[in-house]
């Protein structure tokens, strides 16, 4: 059980390498900084994928609902795409 409320959506990135997520549009920034939080402070991760050099790329999709918006993460090699099992959706 995640300990920290963003927990769940980094662990799906670490396992898929991909995570779209719905939030509502005024939470989006915080929910981009708090998946970037949890990337950094995952030192196992880091470690573990020293060689992979992943980082994270994030893709804002508009929805025609306006109140809410959908965000994709993807941990993505400098030199190309790490293979994406299928993209797990999470609602806050």
């Amino acid at each position: 059980m995640p300990l920290r409320k963003y927990e769940s959506v980094w662990m799906a990135l670490k396992k898929n390498k991909g995570c779209i997520v719905q939030v509502h549009r005024l939470i989006a920034p915080r929910v981009v900084k708090a998946v970037i939080k949890e990337k950094n402070m995952d030192v196992a991760f880091k470690m573990a994928n020293d060689k992979d050099r992943l980082s994270l790329k994030i893709r804002r999709i508009e929805l025609a609902d306006k109140k809410h918006i959908r965000i994709e993460f993807r941990l993505v090699q400098r030199f190309g795409l790490v293979e994406i099992k299928q993209a797990e959706e999470i609602e806050l």
